[in-house]
């Protein structure tokens, strides 16, 4: 039986960009990966339009913005270019499939960049709250006479509050 060849590469560039995806999400929030999954669901499948259907879901300083680590977090800072990211995020998609972010949290609760007590080492945890932190900024960008909470608002608040528990 022959073996398949591993590409190391292939394995470095994968944990480089889950790394990524976790870093975000715990110095950002993960707003802009949420906007650029919404994008894709709505059939966006080339960098640049993710990245327009981004800027002009959550605007472009959200989607430009980068987070500059202190001198003694062990969790390094998160790139600032919109674009850099949306191609790592394809890639994920590409590997995992419609399934690429909550797949993408999943390295990123494992590893030592997670607390391990509960919630934070729960990825349904990490994956609501960058869901809640996309509609909360929604939410404060509509006019105040548009504004109300829906159902799935509710429900999201309701099961966060539940693993936060």
């Amino acid at each position: 039986m022959g073996s398949k060849k591993i590409d190391l590469a292939q394995i470095d560039r994968l944990i480089e960009l889950t790394l990524a995806v976790g870093r975000e999400i715990g110095h950002l929030g993960g707003i802009r990966l949420m906007s650029a999954s919404k994008a894709m669901e709505r059939g966006h499948i080339s960098p640049r339009k993710i990245y327009e259907a981004c800027e002009a879901d959550i605007g472009d300083e959200l989607l430009n913005r980068g987070f500059v680590a202190p001198k003694d977090s062990p969790v390094p800072g998160v790139e600032s270019c919109g674009l850099t990211a949306i191609a790592g995020y394809l890639e994920l998609k590409r590997i995992y499939g419609n399934e690429w972010v909550s797949e993408a949290i999943l390295p990123f609760v494992k590893s030592w960049q997670c607390p391990s007590e509960a919630p934070y080492s729960n990825p349904a945890f990490w994956l609501k709250s960058a869901e809640l932190s996309y509609r909360a900024i929604k939410y404060s960008a509509c006019d105040k006479r548009e504004r109300s909470l829906t159902d799935a608002d509710v429900k999201l608040v309701n099961e966060l509050r539940e693993l936060a528990a």
